[in-house]
């Protein structure tokens, strides 16, 4: 059995069990993303985009469902390994947004395809669930031209976290894994910024996909994102190691990184 994570609450467990780090940056976030824990049964809702930059051939549409395939069946195959139980199945839109929309394309999106004048992704999520009878179904937005993959994430009137992926399948090599950005959506956090994350994470994790962007699921990102209800030796070397950091330090580290990126994020 399955007992799924509400949305937007701090895992008990978290107070329970490690009251020592129950104030600890990287712990804030777990399973605190659009969806809930990655547990039970997944519907992953791709949305090919095309646009002026982005023109999508039914070659490349099914090479990047191909990797979102081998992607879903190894995460699964992660999750066993911690003994939670875990399917990922997806279905996909492919969408047109015309020249004057693109820079707005999201709101154009909700508001003229999904017809979701709220624009809130969480509620988005809830009617795709119900609709689908899924446990979560995450909606991944991807453009087939270059830029830097990322996770948009948005704190309205402070009492709930949206998350969105947006994918860029020209940038993302040969592999095009979408597991790095669908894991935020669970609450991992990345370990490439800042310093002293990225120096610890290489000693600890030098595989996790939150550091190279490869499918590996380490050990505090399993915790992070409901597979397991306890904390590895390595994952609490990984707390006491970055105890010393906030949310103020970590979100300057990532604002200087997208500072640097030419306002390549859409």
């Amino acid at each position: 059995m399955v007992i799924k994570q509400e949305r937007g609450t701090m895992a008990d467990s978290n107070r329970h069990f490690y009251p020592m780090y129950k104030d600890h940056v990287y712990l804030k976030a777990r399973k605190f993303g659009a969806c809930g824990a990655m547990t039970g049964n997944i519907e992953l809702i791709v949305v090919f985009v095309n646009d002026s930059k982005s023109v999508w051939s039914d070659a490349e549409r099914k090479r990047f469902l191909n990797a979102v395939r081998y992607d879903a069946e190894y995460l699964e195959k992660q999750a066993r390994n911690w003994g939670a139980d875990l399917s990922i199945d997806y279905a996909y839109f492919e969408v047109n947004v015309p020249e004057n929309q693109e820079e707005r394309w999201y709101d154009y999106l909700m508001e003229d395809f999904f017809k979701h004048p709220e624009k809130r992704m969480e509620t988005l999520q809830e009617y795709y669930e119900k609709k689908l009878g899924f446990d979560d179904t995450p909606l991944l937005f991807v453009f087939n031209c270059e830029g830097r993959s990322y996770c948009y994430e948005g704190d309205r009137d402070n009492n709930y976290r949206e998350e969105r992926p947006v994918y860029f399948a020209k940038s993302m090599g040969k592999d095009l894994s979408i597991t790095h950005e669908l894991l935020h959506l669970y609450g991992a956090y990345d370990y490439y910024y800042p310093e002293l994350t990225k120096e610890t994470a290489k000693r600890l994790f030098p595989d996790s996909s939150m550091l190279t962007g490869n499918r590996e699921v380490d050990d505090l990102t399993a915790f992070l994102i409901g597979w397991t209800e306890y904390l590895t030796g390595k994952a609490i070397e990984f707390l006491e190691a970055t105890q010393s950091l906030d949310s103020n330090s970590i979100n300057k580290a990532i604002n200087d990184i997208w500072d640097g990126e030419n306002g390549q994020r859409r």
